[in-house]
């Protein structure tokens, strides 16, 4: 019967568990990318909100264009005061 060296097996699993993480990480994003992505096609899509939504969490809105969407017009979504300790 053969038998699997010990070094080997921790190698493997140590590999899969690296690789599950990518996997979980892919597909969070692509669940993202997928429920934007049906929303505009819909026509459920508010990209003012969106892009209000993705500059609170750290990112930069881009609009369609390639433009910032508070250049086309509108005015941004007021921001919120910071959370305070009490």
């Amino acid at each position: 019967m053969p038998t699997v060296p010990v070094s080997a097996m921790v190698l493997i699993l140590g590999i899969d568990r690296f690789m599950s993480e990518c996997r979980a990480l892919t597909n969070i994003v692509g669940n993202g990318v997928g429920a934007i992505a049906v929303s505009a096609w819909e026509g459920g899509l508010e990209r003012m909100k969106l892009a209000a939504a993705l500059r609170a969490a750290g990112g930069e809105a881009v609009g369609v264009d390639g433009q910032s969407p508070d250049t086309h017009g509108t005015t941004a979504a007021p921001q919120k005061p910071p959370l305070t300790a009490r």
